[in-house]
């Protein structure tokens, strides 16, 4: 019996053992765990931290960041003015005015990833293509925008002007107005009763996929009709295009909306006037 409770007293003791040493173990796996659960804490405190003080700095963008400072300097000096007419074909008034009247329509909102182009900017990458006809790889290049940016820019511009168009593109509706118009032509050419010259002009395009043949014109190459009307001041009173270059140019003005408004009245009625008794 002395010998069993002997057995039975290492066995509890080696039991007591084993029990503590894993205990021993259990709580140093605890601290350690709780150590790094601490260290990973202030990671992730520490990185927000840091990103809540430089988010508004460090902006993620899907736009690839390009050089476009020239035009800046060009908007702000007071003292090169005569670059924009070399550039844009327009006064810096003239720019500034455009701007205006296009301008609601152009604008456009920042956003989080990307500040929107000014509209200043989108009038001149509009101005630059459609005054030098380069293309839109160049336009981009040159106001640091992509390429169908550049693009999207100008046919954009083109709708928002082609809105106002009938705001200055008309003819006189005042006799008083009419007479002057009359009067200035008749000091420079001494003709009577002319409000504006008719003329037709060829505008070189590519062939189209449709018909391209119709587009061929009696000099052999593609374009299509510009039709205008100006007057003694060298302003435009009407215009009508995307006529076939192929079509006649007497073709064209009976086609225009030009010879139906003649035609009802709307405009040439009046002042009336007798020459060689007619």
């Amino acid at each position: 019996m002395a010998g069993d409770e002997a057995f039975l007293m290492t066995s509890l003791v080696l039991i007591l053992a084993i029990f503590l040493r894993r205990r021993r173990r259990f709580f140093q796996k605890m601290r350690l765990m709780s150590r790094g659960m601490e260290r990973t804490r202030r990671i992730v405190v520490i990185w927000t931290i840091q990103n809540t003080r430089y988010r508004h700095n460090h902006k993620t963008v899907w736009v690839y960041p390009r050089p476009q400072f020239w035009f800046e300097q060009l908007l702000l000096n007071q003292y090169q003015d005569h670059l924009w007419r070399e550039h844009f074909r327009v006064s810096r008034d003239t720019f500034q005015h455009i701007c205006g009247l296009v301008g609601p329509q152009l604008m456009r909102q920042n956003t989080i990833l990307r500040e929107a182009i000014t509209v200043e900017k989108r009038v001149a990458v509009a101005l630059w293509r459609l005054a030098t006809g380069i293309l839109y790889r160049t336009v981009g290049l040159t106001f640091g925008i992509g390429r169908c940016t550049a693009m999207n820019v100008k046919d954009e511009f083109c709708s928002a002007l082609m809105r106002r168009a009938n705001d200055f593109i008309k003819f006189p509706k005042a006799e008083a107005e009419t007479r002057q118009v009359i009067q200035k032509f008749q000091d420079i050419s001494h003709f009577p009763q002319v409000i504006g010259a008719l003329d037709g002009s060829h505008i070189p395009i590519k062939a189209p996929n449709e018909e391209p043949n119709e587009y061929v014109n009696r000099k052999s190459f593609h374009s299509i009709v510009l039709q205008g009307v100006a007057d003694a001041n060298k302003k435009f009173l009407h215009f009508s295009t995307s006529y076939a270059g192929s079509i006649h140019d007497a073709r064209v003005l009976r086609m225009s909306s030009l010879l139906t408004a003649i035609e009802d009245g709307d405009i040439l009625h009046s002042p009336l006037r007798r020459i060689g008794g007619m």
